[in-house]
């Protein structure tokens, strides 16, 4: 959580994840189709069907004639997607975690996150007003045209209040604590 600086926002949309089939990166596309902001997804393609699902989406994008609005990113360096987060305004995530560590990652960083109203994202976000119904396309959109507004901006401090019980440093007293009382 140290290593992120909020710089400058920009009116921006960013999503990280593998490139895999479910992370729902189509339901992104189709969500940012109707907007008209910059979206940047950014993922890993370490196997043969993360690369096939890469090309899927580019080529998606390209039938949609998308390419000058969303930007798909893959294998980048973490220096470069930690910019990225530090310069976006939204997070938008797309699929069901059991814990999302780029939903945390993207509070540290200053963004807005936009989530599904499911699994570990009640916890990460517990906020209703920044997660949408699942795979409603228009709650989504409408949530990140208001998060882009800035409407969803005074939860931010309590967000970043609220993530530190993620943090590493927390992770390790409490593994402590609990090892210890097993003594």
């Amino acid at each position: 959580m140290h290593e992120f600086n909020p710089k400058n926002k920009k009116t921006q949309v960013i999503s990280i994840g593998r490139f895999s089939e479910e992370k729902n990166l189509e339901f992104g596309i189709n969500v940012i189709s109707k907007l008209n902001f910059p979206y940047h997804i950014i993922g890993n393609t370490k196997t043969k069907s993360n690369i096939l699902y890469f090309e899927k989406l580019e080529s998606k994008i390209k039938k949609l004639e998308l390419k000058s609005k969303i930007n798909l990113l893959k294998n980048i360096d973490r220096h470069k997607l930690v910019d990225y987060m530090n310069n976006s305004k939204v997070y938008f995530h797309c699929s069901n975690e059991t814990f999302g560590i780029s939903v945390v990652e993207s509070i540290a960083a200053g963004c807005i996150p936009i989530v599904p109203n499911t699994t570990a994202h009640k916890e990460t976000v517990p906020k209703d007003d920044l997660r949408y119904k699942e795979n409603d396309e228009n709650d989504a959109k409408m949530k990140i045209e208001a998060a882009l507004r800035g409407d969803f901006d005074k939860y931010l401090h309590e967000l970043q209040e609220h993530i530190k019980k993620f943090s590493e440093e927390n992770f390790h007293q409490s593994f402590l604590k609990i090892v210890e009382s097993l003594n």
